[in-house]
């Protein structure tokens, strides 16, 4: 069931997906042309230009994703999907592993994407051919690696595709939670309401996290790179401005709120739902 539930969003969203990606690729195909004359202003205007393709891509998909998924569930549409004989928490299973998948893919795609406009840039931004830029890229992670190959393969990657699907989580929490009945007569700004509500708690839980787990990464007292213990509230109101590292309490903070996000929207699904 959910596999034909996700091959029906695949199918439904796909127009839209693949405009935004065009859209994406032209920006940065742009962006790289211009960059890659090496003419006064116009070149940076061209890293410009790609910067916004290539970084822009991904936000702009989990936007219209949001956008699709209150129209779907919530809106018009969303008398057939909540007239469908699955239960709601399966369909929003499914809408959330497609935005993951999308999630994924278009992270692959920023980071081609910026490499392209990056070596276009070459000569004009960092004064090297780009051949010579991409061997300096590939011994920075070289280095990188060996100094922390866990971080390199797993941490980094890891890291980047929770904090895109955050995003993808939270706007859906928002768009459920501001269509249940107490929000209900607010139509679509019951979910704009709820989100900013939303991000206003991760703040503050993200900034305890950071505060409760004093540790973050750095150089270590051996030179090598890896957890270094700081006070970080010391710092804070020290208004230690250079302290050399970066704080991970984030990290688990946002590994406690996606489940606790996912659940509470899985509920609003089977008992909360409430048609405009």
């Amino acid at each position: 069931m959910i596999g034909t539930l996700l091959k029906h969003e695949a199918i439904r969203t796909r127009g839209f997906l693949l405009t935004i990606a065009g859209a994406g690729l032209g920006l940065a195909a742009v962006g790289a042309a211009l960059a890659v004359t090496g003419w006064p202003v116009l070149s940076q205007f061209g890293l410009v230009l790609g910067a916004i393709g290539a970084f822009g891509l991904l936000p702009a998909m989990q936007l219209a994703l949001a956008i699709d998924y209150w129209r779907s569930g919530y809106g018009r549409v969303g008398y057939f999907t909540q007239s469908l004989p699955i239960r709601g928490s399966r369909i929003y299973g499914a809408k959330l592993a497609w935005t993951g998948i999308v999630v994924v893919l278009g992270v692959l795609a920023t980071l081609a994407l910026w490499l392209v406009v990056m070596v276009a840039s070459a000569q004009t931004m960092f004064g090297m051919a780009p051949g010579a830029l991409l061997e300096q890229i590939g011994e920075v992670l070289r280095a990188a690696y060996a100094a922390a190959p866990w971080l390199v393969a797993l941490g980094v990657p890891a890291t980047l595709l929770l904090l895109y699907g955050f995003n993808t989580v939270m706007y859906d929490a928002a768009a459920s939670l501001g269509s249940e009945r107490w929000l209900q007569r607010l139509s679509w700004g019951g979910p704009v309401l709820v989100w900013f509500g939303l991000y206003a708690i991760a703040q503050v839980v993200m900034l305890v996290g950071i505060l409760a787990i004093p540790f973050g990464l750095g150089v270590t007292a051996t030179g090598d790179f890896g957890f270094v213990p700081a006070d970080l509230l010391g710092a804070m109101l020290a208004d230690q401005s250079e302290l050399q590292l970066m704080p991970i309490g984030f990290v688990p903070a946002i590994i406690v709120m996606v489940p606790l996000l996912i659940w509470r929207t899985a509920y609003s699904w089977n008992h909360k739902v409430a048609l405009a």
